[in-house]
């Protein structure tokens, strides 16, 4: 212990990090300050970079942290804290980020580009969704479908199709049916009966 605070076992980064946090409350990093710190950050030890991570034991978080709940913003319920880009292939080989989706505490909306509907006509198509999955149909076949990360309420959430070139744009807007859990995505696993994988 020194003056109150404990050093972590990297001496050189506790001392600077000490050293960053007195700096900023007391000149709010002035120019010659920002490049004494860039200096002596290129001066420390790069084994975290080299092993690829660091050990954040310090912090006291755990990955049962991750499933807290959303909380709410300061004006209102929903704010946007998560958003990410998913496959619409089922198979490991074929990563097409087809699936851009976006997670606040009430709603989980996504925007789906599945390759394999290029040239299908907007109304020909139906996305249909139920409390664990969602399916798209082609001329009322089942064309590509998979299941949900989390449970929804199918009469509160929405979906649109509409065309960019040839290539369809499915756009939903799912209401989430529990409030609190996160889903971190939107694909839990794509459909066995999907034509597209």
């Amino acid at each position: 212990m020194a003056g109150g605070i404990k050093f972590a076992r990297n001496r050189p980064l506790s001392l600077l990090l000490l050293l960053s946090t007195r700096v900023c409350a007391a000149e709010l990093l002035s120019p010659a300050r920002v490049t004494f710190v860039r200096r002596a950050l290129w001066r420390l030890p790069h084994t975290a970079q080299r092993s690829g991570s660091v050990d954040v034991s310090d912090l006291g978080l755990t990955l049962s942290d991750l499933d807290t709940p959303i909380p709410a913003g300061p004006d209102g319920p929903s704010v946007v804290l998560t958003r990410g880009v998913e496959s619409s292939s089922g198979l490991a080989d074929k990563q097409d980020e087809g699936i851009s989706w976006q997670e606040s505490r009430d709603t989980v909306e996504a925007t789906l580009i599945i390759p394999g509907l290029r040239g299908q006509p907007a109304a020909a198509m139906l996305m249909e969704l139920t409390e664990t999955t969602a399916t798209v149909t082609v001329f009322g076949r089942t064309i590509w479908s998979c299941i949900l990360r989390g449970q929804i309420d199918p009469r509160a959430s929405t979906s649109a199709i509409r065309l960019d070139g040839l290539q369809p744009v499915i756009e939903v807007a799912l209401a989430k049916a529990r409030r609190d859990p996160r889903w971190n995505g939107f694909v839990a696993s794509i459909g066995v009966d999907s034509v597209l994988q």
